[in-house]
C-alpha cells in the first residue's frame, strides 16, 4: 500500500464535509499522479475534545505508517489531523520518523517539511490551529446561548414536547401528552400519592414506563411553568418559554413542595468517636 487519504467531520463544525474532502484528495492524486488505495473516515469525531488515541481510523493511519505500509498521507488541511498543539507536534514527528509524504489537498495549506525549521513552523501552525479551534468554539458556544435567549433553542425538552427541525423553534407540543402531565399536577393538588399518579399514567399511556421517580422529575422541571435551564460551560443560563407553559407559577410551585416534602431523607449514621478511658487499665482474665 502505497497512498492513503484520511478525512474527518467534527461533531459541531460542517464547513469542511466529508465530501468536499474527498473530492480535494482524488483532486491532489491526480496532480501529483497518486493512486488513492485505502481511505479513512472519523465522522463526527471533535479533534478539539478527542485524544489522538480516541479517534479509531487514524489510529489505524498511525498503525500503518509505524508498520511501513504507507509512503503518502492525503489530508485536507492540518487541523483534520489535531486541533491541539501538543497532538499536533506528536503527529508530526510519527510522520517524521517514518518520513511520510503528507499532501495537504486544501490550496491554501503550506506543505510540511521535516527539518528544525519545519518543527518551528508546525509548532507555530499547531499553536494556530489550537487557538483557531477555541475561537470557533466560542462562537458557537455564543451563538448558541444567543439562540436560547432569543427563544430559538430551549434544548432537550421533557416528556410533552417533541424535535421538529423544520420548526423555527426546533420543537412542538403534544397537546395529548401535556393534557396528561396537567393531569398528574391536578392529582397531586387533590392529595393523590406518586404511587397513585404512577397507576393513572400507566393506563393512560402504557408505553412508558411511569416510576415514582421520573413522575416527580417531570412535575419538578420547570418546563411546564414555562421556564427553560441550560448549562453552557458550567455556566447556567434561564430562559422564559411561554409557549412551553401548561401550569401557572403558582401551582408549579405548589406541587414542587408538596413532592419535596415527601422525599425521603436518609440520615447519614454517625460513628461516635469515644475515647474509653479504662481502656488498657482493667483486664479480665477468663
Amino acid at each position: 500500500m502505497q497512498t492513503i487519504a484520511y478525512y474527518r467531520r467534527s461533531t459541531t463544525l460542517q464547513e469542511n464535509s466529508l465530501e468536499m474532502q474527498r473530492y480535494k484528495a482524488f483532486e491532489a492524486a491526480t496532480k501529483n499522479h497518486l493512486i488513492i488505495e485505502k481511505e479513512f473516515t472519523d465522522d463526527a469525531i471533535s479533534a478539539r475534545k478527542t485524544e489522538l488515541e480516541g479517534r479509531e481510523q487514524l489510529q489505524n493511519v498511525i498503525s500503518l505508517v509505524k508498520q511501513g505500509k504507507i509512503k503518502n498521507l492525503l489530508v485536507y488541511k492540518r487541523d483534520r489531523l489535531a486541533r491541539n498543539v501538543v497532538q499536533h507536534i506528536k503527529l508530526y514527528r510519527i510522520l517524521r520518523e517514518h518520513n511520510i509524504n503528507v499532501v495537504f489537498t486544501a490550496d491554501e495549506e503550506l506543505p510540511m517539511s521535516y527539518s528544525t525549521n519545519g518543527e518551528m513552523y508546525e509548532i507555530f501552525m499547531g499553536v494556530m490551529v489550537q487557538l483557531e479551534g477555541q475561537q470557533i468554539h466560542e462562537r458557537i458556544r455564543a451563538k448558541n446561548i444567543t439562540n436560547f435567549r432569543a427563544g430559538k433553542d430551549p434544548g432537550n425538552l421533557p416528556y410533552g414536547y417533541e424535535s421538529d427541525k423544520k420548526s423555527e423553534y426546533k420543537y412542538k407540543r403534544n397537546e395529548k401528552q401535556l393534557e396528561l402531565i396537567k393531569e398528574l399536577y391536578d392529582l397531586i393538588e387533590n392529595g393523590k400519592t406518586l404511587h397513585d399518579l404512577s397507576e393513572y399514567a400507566k393506563v393512560k399511556d402504557p408505553d412508558r414506563s411511569w416510576s415514582t421517580s421520573y413522575i416527580r422529575k417531570l412535575l419538578q422541571n420547570t418546563t411546564y411553568k414555562g421556564i427553560r435551564t441550560r448549562t453552557f460551560n458550567e455556566q447556567e443560563y434561564e430562559q422564559e418559554y411561554k409557549s412551553l407553559k401548561i401550569v401557572d407559577k403558582d401551582k408549579w410551585q405548589r406541587v414542587y413542595d408538596t413532592l419535596e416534602k415527601t422525599k425521603k431523607h436518609n440520615k447519614k449514621r454517625v460513628k461516635l468517636d469515644l475515647d474509653y478511658i479504662l481502656e488498657g487499665l482493667i483486664i479480665f482474665n477468663l
